[in-house]
């Protein structure tokens, strides 16, 4: 059910995401900074659709970076918006962050509660 609502959530977000990208710059929605912004959309985005698609990570990941490139190169298409490189890498960069499955440094507690039970361990059999 909560993978259900999360697709939801990622598709709602690359719908609201594409209608800020493509309308014109006077009716475009701002929140903050533009590069604050598009990093913020699109890890929302990369979130919510690696938390509905937990098994489709690769899947994720390329709709992230496509939907960055393609967006960005749609822009080029309209009269008063223009594509621009740093935008579609900041965008790239977002939803590649936000559709982690883990936080970062999980690896390292996961290792580190490893490593404390191998020495409680030995300590056990020395003792």
């Amino acid at each position: 059910m909560i993978q259900r609502v999360a697709l939801i959530v990622g598709w709602a977000a690359l719908v609201l995401i594409t209608f800020a990208t493509l309308s014109p710059i006077r009716g475009r929605p701002t929140l903050g900074g533009l590069q604050v912004e598009h990093f913020a959309a699109f890890a929302v985005m990369g979130f919510a659709f690696a938390f509905g698609l937990p098994r489709r990570a690769l899947s994720v990941l390329a709709m992230m970076i496509l939907s960055a490139l393609v967006l960005e190169g749609a822009q080029l298409l309209t009269p008063d918006r223009h594509g621009r490189l740093i935008d579609a890498l900041v965008k790239v960069i977002g939803g590649v962050c936000g559709g982690q499955r883990r936080p970062a440094g999980s690896e390292l507690a996961a290792s580190d509660r490893a490593l404390r039970f191998d020495i409680r361990e030995a300590s056990s059999i020395a003792a």
